[in-house]
């Protein structure tokens, strides 16, 4: 024919399979293409359809595609098309028989391509390809919802008596896994109408009213009964051809990776790293890829797989990096588990011994070497190294309160006092946030050293240590100097010890009061709760610190329900704060509630009877233990009217 396009074919081999291909070099043009398909078609009818039937319907899909000639051809309901695909169909058994009321072509591009919905138009998700075809439509989810009735409604809506549901065409979508069937509503309210329709020609006594009435019910159960089989049949189909679709789309994929100079594995990794919808049902879709997805596709596939080399390095480095923090993390839990659970409780946590000096160095050596051996040896200076991480963070606070406030040989040195107060200012830390603020206030040296900053490297990586970073608040220190001078104590010599012994409690004099039908309340905050509180308030509304002292008339009572308020609440619950005194319980479980301290202290030392705080259990010393949630105080009871 004078023609450049090769097209090469083979009969169905005994295992099913089939090989098809059709190549167009690349100097072809449209109008080359134009003119051989206007050559094809000009043949005899009977030769072009005997050539044409013996294409599976999936590569006829692809030739309707190739001009506008193949589509008037084989998308028409003309003899000759219905001809072409039945005998496509027929001459590969395995495909099944279309649906009552389902055309040839129409039929084909449900079984091998992902056609939009024929109610909205969008494109439907692979994975919800076919539950929906048994009422003889291809459907989205949110259309079939809407277009469908259930048992239910077409019993109540439409006056139909249950027996008479087997007349319409019956869907059985897995919802949430659960079967529900559904009708499609046209085909209820045609059926509703016709059974209506002779209903009445019988109560008008019509000659043969009665029987036309039978007979449309036995061909409708027919048509029922035909749509329900090939629904089956598409499933069975669907079922043993989903292998061969997975596998030769597998081989497609490889052919162009390789075709673009990347490896199977570079796809791989593109896949795990950048996923996308395109990617999702790659492997698990019940239609063969086309090239034209492909196409569309390639652009943004090269140039993910353009990054996978540094991608790949930088993964490399990080998995590195959290192979040696396993080593030395591994090596201190030994250490940690020889101490006594109160040395434990002081030590700074494992997230942070790759912070330790020394460590920090081989933890983070740009070599990609394991460094198992080096690690080991330096991690027997455990104890030199914990000294001087602790001593690094006091010379950390020394150092901002040089800069940030006025200098005094004055003892105890600025950084010591309560009004030294300073924020976590790491971006990247995990445990920065606190009572809805982006950077948790710390008080003096005692918060700052037990105040760790975590990451995670990569998300199936445990969290570890990052090298902290502070801030000086000076609105932190204007709040502790208001209430410094309402309590009428000395800034150069008040300690944050010295305030959490007064147990002074505040009410905010910027904040209205809360009423209810009974009373008016207001928070009532103690000293570091004041600060947080001030901190994270409208800086237009609290310009001025108001604070009011708690009357000592109250001072009991309040005290009573705090502590009622500290063994209900779950405020502890998030941080490792509560220890077993007995023995390593809580290092070895991860355990930090209260109560599941006191189960294990009943489970396990069943000497003890009634276990106490301090003696049987104590509060981790490197917490803050920061009191109850503020609670709300009555300052004025309503007046019940006589």
């Amino acid at each position: 024919m004078g023609t450049e396009q090769e097209v090469t074919g083979s009969s169905d081999s005994d295992d099913g399979t089939r090989s098809i291909s059709f190549s167009q070099p690349a100097t072809a043009t449209s109008s080359q293409m134009m003119f051989e398909s206007a050559n094809f078609v000009s043949l005899p009818t009977e030769v072009t359809c005997a050539v044409l039937s013996q294409l599976h319907p999936a590569d006829l899909l692809r030739f309707c595609r190739t001009s506008k000639d193949f589509r008037d051809m084989l998308m028409s309901e003309s003899y000759d098309s219905i001809t072409i695909w039945k005998s496509a169909r027929e001459s590969h058994g395995d495909v099944p028989e279309p649906m009552p009321g389902v055309s040839e072509f129409r039929w084909a591009t449900w079984l091998f391509e992902n056609p939009p919905c024929e109610v909205c138009g969008s494109r439907i998700p692979l994975l919800q390809r076919g539950p929906y075809l048994s009422v003889g439509h291809r459907v989205c989810k949110e259309c079939f919802r809407k277009k469908c009735l259930f048992p239910f409604n077409v019993s109540r809506e439409e006056n139909q008596d249950v027996p008479d549901i087997e007349l319409f065409s019956l869907s059985v979508p897995k919802d949430n896994g659960h079967e529900k069937p559904g009708f499609w509503a046209e085909d209820v309210n045609d059926v509703s109408a016709t059974l209506r329709s002779l209903t009445r020609d019988i109560e008008l006594d019509k000659h043969g009213a009665a029987q036309a009435l039978e007979d449309y019910m036995d061909r409708r159960r027919e048509l029922v009964r035909s749509s329900h089989q090939a629904y089956q049949d598409f499933k069975h189909w669907r079922t043993r051809d989903s292998p061969r679709v997975r596998s030769h789309n597998r081989e497609e994929l490889q052919s162009y990776i390789a075709a673009l100079g990347y490896t199977w594995d570079d796809f791989m990794f593109v896949m795990r790293r950048h996923p996308r919808p395109f990617y999702d049902y790659l492997f698990t879709r019940d239609t063969e890829l086309r090239h034209e997805e492909w196409k569309k596709e390639e652009p943004l596939v090269i140039e993910q797989l353009g990054r996978c080399p540094a991608e790949r390095e930088a993964e490399h480095r990080l998995n590195v990096l959290a192979d040696r923090w396993s080593v030395v993390t591994g090596h201190y839990k030994n250490y940690l588990q020889d101490l006594p659970p109160l040395r434990q409780a002081e030590a700074p946590p494992l997230a942070v011994a790759n912070l330790f000096p020394g460590i920090d160095i081989l933890v983070n050596s740009p070599s990609t070497d394991f460094l198992s051996h080096e690690l080991s040896r330096a991690m027997r200076n455990i104890k030199e190294m914990i000294a001087d991480y602790i001593e690094a963070k006091d010379m950390m606070c020394r150092d901002i309160a040089v800069q940030c406030l006025t200098h005094s040989d004055d003892h105890p040195p600025p950084h010591h006092l309560a009004s030294f107060v300073i924020q976590c200012a790491q971006q990247d830390c995990f445990n920065r946030a606190e009572y809805g603020l982006r950077n948790r206030p710390l008080f003096g040296p005692a918060d700052v050293r037990n105040h760790h900053c975590y990451s995670q490297p990569l998300p199936e990586s445990p969290l570890c240590g990052l090298e902290s970073r502070y801030a000086f608040s000076d609105r932190g220190r204007e709040v502790v100097l208001s209430l410094l001078s309402l309590l009428g104590l000395e800034p150069h010599t008040t300690l944050p010890e010295t305030l959490d012994r007064l147990s002074a409690r505040f009410l905010c004099g910027n904040c209205p009061s809360i009423e209810t039908a009974t009373n008016e309340s207001r928070y009532l905050y103690n000293w570091r709760q004041s600060v947080i509180h001030s901190i994270a308030s409208d800086k237009e509304t609290h310009v001025e610190f108001k604070w009011e002292l708690l009357p000592d008339e109250s001072a009991e009572d309040v005290a009573r329900r705090e502590k009622r308020s500290r063994e209900t609440d779950t405020l502890d619950a998030g941080i490792e704060a509560w220890w077993c005194n007995h023995c390593n319980h809580t290092l070895e479980n991860g355990e930090d509630r209260k109560l599941n301290v006191l189960a294990h202290i009943c489970e396990r030392h069943k000497e003890i009877l009634s276990p106490e705080e301090g003696r049987d259990f104590f509060f981790s010393p490197a917490q803050t233990r920061s009191g109850p949630q503020p609670i709300l105080y009555v300052v004025e009871r309503a007046v019940t009217p006589n």
